[in-house]
């Protein structure tokens, strides 16, 4: 093959390299960003079952909720919706 037919060849194959490597970058960061969201909700959910947790019997009655359903609530895993 002649030489600068296979330094063109090259040059695409690189190209085409850096190509995918962006594709898989984007994949990535595109899944590190579902993964952190994730983590934030389970953290959310985690402070508003303790804040659940936390709350009077009165409280509790004013948002139509009782003691039995709060604390139920409340033990359930972070993960756990």
């Amino acid at each position: 093959m002649h030489t600068e037919t296979q330094h063109n060849l090259a040059l695409k194959l690189e190209a085409q390299l850096y190509q995918l490597l962006g594709m898989i970058d984007n994949r990535l960061r595109e899944r590190a960003e579902q993964l952190i969201g994730q983590l934030k909700r389970y953290y959310e959910l985690s402070k508003q079952r303790n804040a659940l947790r936390e709350l009077s019997d009165e409280q509790l009655e004013d948002i139509g909720i009782s003691r039995a359903d709060a604390l139920r609530e409340a033990a359930k895993p972070f993960w756990k919706e």
